[in-house]
């Protein structure tokens, strides 16, 4: 699956607005705090609200519907920390 250019921006963007408010109890893999942090970016509309990018929440829903919430989820993780 690939994500378009405008989907990794978005998710890059909000995790940068978000990361530094969610607590980790210090025992989380660098694989874990990346989906965690994925998580959060995906949920909520926040690709929209926070992003700016509606279409970018539109296209995860589309993905979702494709290839299941956890394969999107796994590939979000990938692009937390870079655009």
């Amino acid at each position: 699956m690939k994500f378009s250019d405008r989907l990794i921006r978005a998710i890059y963007a909000v995790n940068q607005d978000v990361a530094y408010e969610i607590e980790f109890e210090g025992g989380e893999s660098a694989r874990q705090r990346d989906m965690i942090l994925a998580e959060v970016c995906l949920d909520a509309g926040r690709l929209t609200t926070m992003g700016g990018s509606p279409e970018s929440d539109a296209e995860v829903r589309e993905l979702c519907e494709k290839h299941g919430y956890q394969a999107v989820l796994r590939e979000a993780a990938k692009h937390v920390s870079q655009a």
